[in-house]
C-alpha cells in the first residue's frame, strides 16, 4: 500500500491567509522532502490543499508544535 494523502497542522505567523498558507506549505515540504527519498529525489510529486485556516495564538506558537503526519491509502 502507498500513501494517497496526509493531514497535518503547522502553526506560522503570518500577515494574512495567503502568506500562511505559503509558510505552511514550505514547512510540509522541508519536513517531507527530509523524511521520504521518494519525494526528495522528484520520483512522486506531491499536491498540497489547504482545509482549514484559523487564527492561533503566540503562545501555542512558540510552544512549537504542528509537526507530523497523518497519511491516509484511499
Amino acid at each position: 500500500m502507498s500513501a494517497r494523502g496526509f493531514y497535518t497542522t503547522r502553526w506560522v505567523v503570518a500577515f494574512d491567509e495567503n502568506s500562511a498558507i505559503a509558510k505552511a506549505f514550505a514547512s510540509a515540504r522541508r519536513e517531507l522532502t527530509q523524511m521520504h527519498t521518494d519525494i526528495r529525489d522528484r520520483l512522486v510529486s506531491v499536491e498540497m490543499e489547504p482545509e482549514e485556516i484559523a487564527p492561533g495564538s503566540w503562545w501555542r506558537w512558540l510552544r512549537g508544535g504542528g509537526r507530523g503526519f497523518s497519511f491516509y491509502v484511499d
